[in-house]
């Protein structure tokens, strides 16, 4: 998708409408889309989610070195005895 008249690509998995006012998400085969006046509730929920995880102990943030390199949050191994 390229920029357009209505369509702005913010980057390779965000857009947004500036006709109907709807920014579009993308993740792989699921496209997640909310209008503009609810995004800011929705991004602040999502950072409350990010901030338990990064916070927590139950998790960790690591590398996948699948493709580029991105940092993923990802259950803390359990330890093994030895």
């Amino acid at each position: 998708m390229t920029d357009s008249d209505e369509v702005v690509v913010i980057n390779d998995r965000c857009y947004i409408d500036l006709e109907s006012h709807v920014v579009a998400i993308q993740f792989d085969r699921v496209t997640f889309t909310v209008y503009v006046e609810e995004f800011l509730d929705f991004f602040n929920s999502i950072n409350d989610v990010k901030d338990y995880l990064v916070k927590s102990d139950s998790y960790v943030i690591g590398t996948n070195m699948q493709g580029p390199a991105t940092k993923v949050i990802v259950p803390k191994p359990e330890e093994q005895c030895s």
